[in-house]
């Protein structure tokens, strides 16, 4: 096969048509949360206090010589406190279902994960979505979940697995006895998958080191990373709304909300890495290409190293500005502080078990002779 031929190849291209997942049906994975909450009764209690809330200055106003300042301030805090803890229960309570539902279900996600990714035609992307989508139909038709809809896709299936299946196996935490042979047999399967797709990222030569970095093109990491959260629809809402809202007090008001504002930006700017850095296909591409190109202390190979992650990233997700890593001491400051603690068996990293990639970790970071 050509290298031009290779170029066009997408696992994309392979992609199941009766693999049926909300991350098809629904536009994002907020519209699909919203359809989720909409089955249960706690949301409407929650939107129900939202209302009470948003009616609370009409009815001071009617009120005001009647209810006193305190009374109103206090009637305001109970409301917005009761909402804060309806929303609490609603979120704690699914999620205690959805944690629920999977350990009930342990030996059938065993089976899923066995029977999709035997076949050694089986990418890790694709073979997530086949196992999220049969594990949605039969919650559903066993009536354990009220929609068809449990898993939006394959990441949050395999996040699901990692929290409920790995780490408890990898802990020596499973309790029922046919668990720990049905797991470790599923298990095995699937590190044997991940062992192929870091053998084949190695040797992978369609995504070079083509383009440059963002520290070309910018002056600062802060200038990048502020102009890639202002395309985010959730970012820009919450500050156009805080803005609106802010020009109609005082101006003491103003400036504690401007400030408000600003600390909540920088919070979002400079939350940690791309939630893109915690799928399993793109730190074992990031393995890989360690392991490949063996940068070491070298700053010119993380340069290069982060090139290739880039234009991996920019591949995968058909989107020219998705990068990953600002330059090469970005991406060299990423891999000691996460992948490489994984040979010291610091397994894991905000909420990350990753004890299956401990041995591509200790690959790829062994020394070079």
């Amino acid at each position: 096969m050509s290298t031009g031929e290779m170029e066009k190849t997408d696992y994309r291209d392979f992609e199941d048509a009766s693999v049926d997942i909300p991350k098809k049906r629904f536009r994002s994975c907020f519209t699909w949360f919203c359809y989720e909450v909409s089955s249960f009764y706690e949301s409407y209690v929650m939107l129900a206090c939202f209302g009470l809330l948003l009616c609370f200055p009409s009815v001071m106003s009617s009120l005001r010589f009647i209810v006193s300042l305190a009374t109103a301030m206090l009637l305001l805090a109970l409301t917005t406190v009761g909402m804060i803890l309806t929303a609490v229960i609603c979120i704690t309570s699914e999620m205690k279902k959805a944690k629920s539902l999977v350990r009930r279900n342990i030996k059938a996600v065993a089976e899923a994960i066995e029977e999709v990714f035997s076949s050694e035609q089986e990418t890790l992307a694709l073979g997530w979505d086949n196992v999220a989508c049969r594990l949605n139909r039969k919650f559903y038709a066993a009536g354990e979940w009220k929609t068809p809809y449990y898993y939006f896709d394959g990441q949050q299936c395999e996040d699901y697995f990692r929290h409920n299946v790995l780490q408890p196996l990898y802990k020596q935490k499973v309790t029922k006895s046919y668990d720990k042979s049905d797991l470790r047999a599923a298990v095995s399967i699937y590190e044997q998958r991940l062992n192929d797709q870091f053998n084949q990222d190695k040797e992978d030569i369609t995504v070079l080191a083509k383009g440059g970095l963002p520290a070309d093109s910018h002056r600062s990491k802060f200038i990048w990373k502020l102009k890639n959260s202002s395309t985010q629809v959730g970012l820009k809402i919450c500050f156009f709304s805080a803005l609106a809202y802010t020009f109609s007090h005082t101006w003491c008001l103003r400036l504690v909300q401007i400030m408000i504002i600003l600390i909540t930006a920088s919070a979002v700017i400079f939350t940690g890495y791309s939630p893109e850095l915690s799928k399993t296909r793109i730190r074992i591409r990031l393995l890989a290409t360690i392991a490949d190109v063996a940068p070491g202390e070298d700053m010119d190979r993380w340069d290069m190293v982060a090139k290739r992650i880039n234009g991996y990233v920019m591949q995968d997700s058909n989107d020219t500005c998705a990068k990953m890593f600002f330059d090469g001491k970005d991406c060299m400051k990423f891999s000691k502080n996460v992948l490489n603690p994984l040979m010291s068996k610091s397994t894991s990293y905000y909420q990350f078990p990753a004890y299956d990639l401990v041995p591509l970790a200790t690959e790829a970071f062994k020394p070079s002779i």
